[in-house]
């Protein structure tokens, strides 16, 4: 079994139905797992964009997290309004991007690139992700998965990107070494919400007690949080 058959199982375990695609050297391998599996899809696109909006669409109808995978340089590239959208709206949704192989990777950043369309996807949306990971060891893969599932779905929900070099999606998993993620108690506390407080209530109320016309601006928080009949009660 490759390391990529590994995430095709892992995504049809979590109970992902469908993975928006748009076919690309860099990410064929995992694209080949998805497809050999039974229970779980590649849905191809027109475009890396379309397939990063279709996960978010997916995600949004409430059937699961969305799952979006592309090829390295451009093709990465073409997720990011998508991820952006995911991170705004606070949407749980995982991107997958494939990357060259790990010892084409550039040595240093003052050369554009050393693999064909090789790219730092990574850095360029950890400002709009929960968690971006660029992952060299094989062995990582499961633990990074895990860890992305966690972090996507604490708290305030959001969009994740793992970048995988084709090599180490090929590999052949070693299963006497695969790393899991321990959810412990400080990973729970790091990502517990910040409570108001009940003199924040109490503003609130004298401000609704002076007012003549009060507006409620409410988001999509309210259906991330299940209030929607709290809202209507109010």
């Amino acid at each position: 079994m490759k390391y990529s058959d590994l995430i095709a199982d892992f995504l049809k375990k979590q109970g992902v139905s469908f993975v928006f695609d748009f076919t690309g050297g860099m990410i064929a391998g995992l694209e080949d797992s998805i497809s050999r599996l039974a229970g779980i899809n590649c849905l191809p696109m027109k475009h890396e964009q379309a397939a990063g909006f279709a996960a978010e669409g997916y995600a949004r109808s409430g059937k699961n997290f969305g799952v979006a995978i592309s090829t390295s340089g451009p093709g990465a590239t073409n997720l990011i309004t998508a991820i952006g959208n995911c991170y705004f709206d606070s949407t749980p949704a995982l991107f997958i991007t494939g990357q060259v192989n790990s010892k084409e990777l550039r040595s240093s950043k003052k050369i554009r690139q050393n693999g064909f369309q090789e790219l730092d996807i990574v850095d360029m949306v950890k400002g709009i992700t929960k968690y971006s990971k660029l992952i060299l060891e094989p062995n990582d893969i499961l633990y990074e998965l895990e860890k992305s599932l966690f972090l996507m779905k604490s708290d305030r929900p959001g969009p994740i990107l793992l970048d995988i070099p084709f090599n180490v999606q090929s590999s052949e998993v070693d299963t006497g070494k695969l790393k899991n993620f321990i959810i412990s108690d400080k990973n729970k506390k790091n990502q517990k919400a910040e409570s108001l407080l009940l003199s924040d209530f109490s503003k609130l109320s004298e401000l609704l007690e002076r007012s003549k016309a009060p507006v409620v601006l409410f988001g999509n928080g309210i259906k991330i949080s299940k209030t929607k009949n709290k809202l209507k009660d109010f």
